[in-house]
């Protein structure tokens, strides 16, 4: 009898253990698989919105009396094209056309402008500039901040102007 008090006194804390060990197991595996609410935890979803802006297909220079020397009237003949949006002389400069008189058609893909001036997207133009000016000079800033009809100004980087009649 001695010998199963002994044991029975040995093997209780061990087995009191084991039973208070499984029952903390069993809590903290409750608590981590216990999942969150969605309605406990709302979704916001923030959306910010950016301006949207719709620039013009080409610039335009407020419309002044240019006196023009007797050899401007020679044209320069050069292609018109696009190009990733932006409106080009022969890949190089961008045409700045006159505000009041520039009229484009879209159907036909053709500009007028200025006195009977006529060009097509796509195709050589004869075209009279009225004056050519390099970029980043206080002369192409001074032409930039003064247009009355804006396009995508990423059309102007790197890239001179020719100002039409």
């Amino acid at each position: 009898m001695f010998n199963k008090i002994k044991m029975l006194v040995i093997t209780m804390p061990i087995l009191l253990s084991a039973c208070v060990a499984n029952s903390v197991n069993n809590n903290l595996n409750n608590k981590v698989q216990a999942k969150p609410s969605v309605s406990n935890y709302p979704i916001k979803t923030v959306i910010k919105e950016q301006p949207i802006i719709h620039y013009a297909k080409f610039f335009t220079y407020q419309n002044v009396d240019i006196e023009t020397e007797a050899t401007a009237d020679i044209g320069i003949m050069a292609s018109l094209i696009e190009e990733d949006g932006c409106l080009l002389i022969a890949r190089k400069e961008v045409p700045v056309f006159p505000h009041k008189t520039t009229k484009w058609n879209k159907n036909t893909q053709t500009f007028t402008w200025g006195r009977g001036n006529k060009a097509t997207i796509g195709k050589m133009i004869s075209y009279k500039p009225s004056d050519f000016v390099k970029n980043n000079t206080d002369k192409f800033k001074q032409y930039t901040a003064n247009f009355v009809q804006k396009a995508n100004p990423k059309c102007l980087e790197n890239r001179d102007l020719i100002i039409l009649e």
